[in-house]
């Protein structure tokens, strides 16, 4: 797949926000407890909240 850096078409805020909603309805899905709900949530919250601080727009901007 390829992604087009110089037009994008939505916000990194919104496609990290659409994946979090989507990540959550699927771990809800999977009935995992509360607890853990609220851990992914805060935690992927927190790195998406980075991304958007740092302009990350897409994975293949991360390195380890």
């Amino acid at each position: 797949m390829h992604f087009d850096q110089s037009t994008p078409s939505v916000t990194s805020t919104s496609v990290f926000e659409e994946a979090l909603a989507i990540f959550m309805l699927d771990m809800k899905a999977r009935r995992l407890s509360p607890h853990t709900l609220d851990f992914y949530r805060d935690r992927l919250g927190r790195a998406f909240a980075w991304f958007q601080a740092h302009e990350v727009t897409h994975v293949g901007q991360l390195t380890a």
